[in-house]
């Protein structure tokens, strides 16, 4: 009973292959409801049947079938379907078994079957009404997404914008902006269209903001920093950042006399023209109180909750005032014409500096005194007036700022310190904060500022011009950076020409050996004929005496005398043969070295004309902030002393970081000189110019989504027609900004780099069959003329970006490659992959300089490290190391990350290196010893 199924088992394995393929598939005719599809009737049956040998990554007999054109061009024998004529076209024929070879083969492989009479029905349908590329491919626009839970933080990417000021942070699908001044997140980047998303049971899929319904796998910020690109699945999303964010606006009636703001930072407080003290919402920007007007009124200062206000005259005399019922409540003598006014939080200590350089303490309680006659504390007169005074939550400490450039501390009790500030001869204090004695002054007529702080600390020049002058530094470096190209570019000369000369004296001795060797030909020659003569002569009277014995031996003695001249002129022969050839050989390599010469001669003098314009460049930059007329005219310094904002002639406001002096943004609202500025509260900066404008600016920058690459901006859930095949694994904008590259693919089956024209949000050039699978990492060289690819296939790739011809592939890697890093000056590139090495190579040759194991886990990322010689990478062992560029030399680790470390990027200075590891920490390090910086969790 058990062996019958056996017995059938065997018969039916001895039927032939060939009768398998031979049955021919009638095809079923469908019902014709509706129109063929390809993605619908065709493709389906393809991917389960045929893309195991007929793919882009398996293409036997170069045949492709993933879609209608690639199956419309065909392979090697030629097209594979003919649009409306199916009896013409090989992949039906092939497929209804018809003709040989009959496909699918069986058996095969990956276990496909025979098309079925319904599948083949389709197939024919669809090639008899024209075999037309159908609508998209409906898997891709159904994806059945599910929500990645709120837990999940890895980072897979990440980004640090061109001031080094904000950090755009992947946390799964969540992106997080950083401001690294204060270590804040200040924005979460969120798709609205996310959001109304509902799962099978219609519940929304999200209930917070997320960026992408992936993970985010790559971001970019653009060079001026007012785009973020980050890249999902099938898209890349740009989100622009919100300029000049204005949150209200006023107009005052003139030039204010002075203004301050309360101490929640919630109310203005001016003096009018006219003498009138009003009082204003910072929120609705509408005035809510108003008294005077004062005559002579030129100092105002609102007290504690902003109910009370404090009003100085020209002639010295103070007032204080409740503003919401209009009324004075004290008036006292100041005893010197009032320079400067600051108080407690609470506003019952009052302080006045004074023209005479002294400074008052007055005592107001709430239950004030009928009169104040004398002050509760006094300094004696300095040698200039006060010009600026800040004072301690708590009036413990009192900061004065002279006319002399001198910043003095004094207690509650106006006893001076031993902390002091001295600024240059004829500077001009703007600001001043209690912790330090931070100030800020203004220089040269108010041409740059100088920042300062106590101890004695570096001085931070801020200039009235900081566009330009930021130009200036990335000339200096242009500078650098050329002239160590120029210096290249000479030693290649040098070398080029010691090569040359080499050369062309090898050609001159190859010459000569020639002309010693045809010199010696005749004599070789002449020698070897006498002795032929000889062998002549006696071959004749041999053939006249054949049995003559003497004869015959004198015949054998002429051959051999007759051996050594035919060898030699066989020999002088072949040294001309030789000699000839090496001549040609010489030549040749002499017009090599000649061509390459011409060319390192001609790349000298390019790069000595780049070096030129650049220093003319930088030359015509300087003189133009030398004449420069702009000038800072006043400051003001944040609560928690981390910003510096200041006011210029043009009526522009800029921010500085008072950390380090970094200019970080600038904004544009005032048609008039700025005079006052304050930090408000809520992220608030207010400023007012020359005419009475009151601006007040939102100091947390928001982005927002403006465009989808990949698919339309209004129906951006449906990815099914993005050109983007998978993943975006890697973003870069261009460093002239007009081009964003990404790079990505389908993992295994082909890489994918695609370049967008940013202006116009398109594609501009696709580079194909660059790599074989996807591409992880890509990179701009400095100057932009090279884009460097990293790809899963192990190679790396350089093309010219112009033209997007491709320049060298360079192999070495065993694994994965991750990470790149172009040298400032182009010359070197790094590369970092899974197999752990860091590999170094000469980009103009492909030559592999310097190959190193510098971690025992993979290598995920590189950056270089200003225009140093050295480079940061990042593991998958939770480590960051600083290496040297030309050796693989570690110089030290940064540690503290755990797991992964996907990314890293270093600051433009080199002073800071940054990463994020698995658990979605971003970390700052001080790349000069390592210490933590900062330390941000979710």
């Amino acid at each position: 009973m058990l062996l019958r199924p056996v017995i059938v088992l065997a018969a039916v394995l001895l039927v032939s292959s060939s009768s398998l393929q031979a049955a021919p598939i009638e095809p079923s005719d469908p019902a014709p409801d509706r129109a063929a599809d390809f993605y619908v009737d065709v493709y389906p049956v393809l991917e389960a049947k045929c893309l195991a040998c007929h793919s882009r990554t398996t293409h036997e007999s170069d045949l492709i079938l993933e879609d209608v054109a690639s199956i419309l061009k065909g392979g090697a024998s030629g097209p594979a379907v003919v649009p409306s004529q199916p009896e013409k076209s090989l992949l039906f024929q092939l497929c209804a078994r018809i003709d040989e070879p009959a496909m699918p083969p069986l058996p095969n492989r990956v276990g496909a079957a025979a098309l079925t009479p319904q599948e083949l029905g389709r197939m024919k349908r669809w090639i008899a009404e024209g075999a037309q590329p159908g609508k998209a491919n409906p898997s891709a626009a159904a994806i059945g997404w599910q929500a990645l839970p709120s837990t999940m933080k890895a980072s897979f990417a990440l980004a640090l914008g061109p001031q080094d000021r904000f950090a755009a942070l992947g946390r799964a699908n969540v992106i997080a902006v950083f401001d690294l001044v204060t270590g804040e997140e200040i924005a979460q980047l969120g798709d609205s269209l996310i959001r109304t998303v509902k799962t099978p049971s219609q519940l929304p899929l999200y209930d917070r903001d997320v960026a992408h319904f992936d993970v985010v796998s790559s971001l970019a910020f653009s060079p001026d920093g007012d785009l973020i690109a980050s890249g999902g699945y099938r898209e890349i999303k740009i989100w622009q950042r919100q300029r000049n964010s204005i949150s209200s606006q006023i107009a005052l009636s003139g030039e204010a006399r002075s203004a301050s703001l309360s101490a929640d930072g919630l109310k203005l407080l001016a003096v009018l023209p006219d003498g009138a003290v009003a009082l204003w919402a910072l929120e609705t920007g509408e005035q809510s109180a108003s008294v005077g007007p004062i005559p002579g009124a030129n100092r105002a200062l609102l007290l504690g909750d902003g109910a009370r206000a404090v009003v100085a005259t020209e002639a010295g005399e103070l007032s204080l005032w409740n503003m919401a019922e209009k009324r004075t409540l004290l008036t006292w003598p100041a005893g010197q014409p009032v320079t400067a006014l600051a108080a407690s939080a609470s506003g019952d200590r009052l302080f006045s500096g004074h023209v005479d350089g002294s400074l008052r303490r007055w005592d107001l309680p709430m239950e004030l005194p009928p009169k104040l006659e004398q002050p509760a504390a006094s300094s004696p007169a300095a040698t200039s007036p006060v010009l600026q005074l800040a004072v301690k939550a708590d009036a413990s400490a009192i900061v004065v700022a002279l006319g002399s450039g001198k910043v003095v501390e004094f207690n509650d009790d106006l006893k001076p310190g031993k902390s002091e500030v001295q600024f240059p001869d004829k500077s001009s204090l703007l600001a001043v904060a209690v912790e330090n004695l931070l100030s800020v002054a203004a220089l040269e007529g108010g041409r740059s500022a100088e920042l300062r702080r106590a101890p004695k600390s570096p001085e931070f020049n801020l200039s009235a011009a900081p566009g330009l002058a930021r130009q200036s530094l990335r000339l200096e470096d242009d500078k650098t950076i050329a002239t160590t190209q120029k210096g290249q570019a000479d030693e290649a000369v040098k070398a080029a020409k010691k090569e040359s000369d080499e050369r062309a004296t090898a050609v001159k001795t190859a010459q000569e050996a020639l002309t010693k060797a045809n010199e010696a030909l005749p004599k070789a020659q002449a020698a070897a004929d006498e002795k032929e003569a000889a062998v002549k002569k006696a071959t004749e009277e041999l053939a006249a005496k054949a049995d003559d014995e003497a004869l015959k031996k004198a015949l054998t003695d002429a051959e051999a005398a007759a051996k050594k001249p035919r060898d030699e002129l066989t020999a002088a022969r072949d040294a001309i043969a030789a000699a000839e050839r090496s001549v040609r050989f010489a030549e040749t390599a002499a017009q090599a070295a000649s061509a390459d010469l011409a060319l390192r001669n001609s790349t000298l003098e390019a790069r000595t004309a780049h070096l030129a314009q650049v220093e003319k460049d930088l030359a015509t930059l300087r003189e133009s902030l030398k004449q420069s007329e702009l000038q800072i005219i006043s400051a003001a310094i944040s609560v928690d002393g981390l910003f510096i904002a200041t006011g210029h002639s043009d009526g522009i406001v800029h921010l500085w970081s008072s950390v380090d002096g970094r200019w970080l943004e600038s904004f544009s609202g005032h048609s008039k000189p700025v005079q006052w500025l304050g930090f408000a509260a809520g992220s608030q900066l207010v400023t007012l110019d020359r005419e009475g404008g009151v601006i007040s600016w939102n100091l947390k920058p928001q982005w927002k989504l403006a465009h989808v690459l990949g698919t339309p901006l209004d129906s951006r859930l449906d990815v099914s027609t993005s050109p983007l095949k998978d993943r975006v694994l890697s973003l870069q904008f261009s460093p002239d900004g007009r081009l964003l590259a990404s790079g990505g693919g389908e993992p295994s089956r082909g890489g994918e780099v695609l370049l967008w024209n940013v202006e116009s949000m398109s594609v501009q050039r696709e580079l194909p069959d660059l790599h074989s699978d996807a591409v992880n990492t890509l990179a701009f060289s400095r100057d932009g003329e090279v884009l460097a690819t990293g790809s899963a296939d192990k190679f790396v790739k350089l093309t010219k970006v112009a033209t997007g011809e491709f320049l060298r592939g360079l192999e070495g890697h065993t694994a994965h490659v991750l990470g790149l890093a172009w040298s400032p000056d182009g010359a070197t590139l790094v590369s970092g992959g899974a197999d752990g090495a860091v590999k170094v190579w000469n980009t103009e040759t492909g030559e592999q300089r310097k190959s190193v194991n510098a971690t025992p886990g993979q290598v995920t990322a590189v950056a270089s490290v200003g225009l140093a010689d050295q480079i940061v990478i990042a593991t998958s062992k939770g480590q960051c190391q600083l290496l040297e560029r030309g050796t693989g030399k570690v110089i030290r680790s940064f540690t503290g990350a755990s797991g992964y470390v996907y990314q890293v990027t270093v600051t433009a200075d080199g002073k800071a290196v940054i990463a994020a590891d698995e658990n979605g920490v971003l970390r700052v390090w001080n790349t000069a010893n390592a210490a933590v910086l900062r330390e941000l969790k979710p």
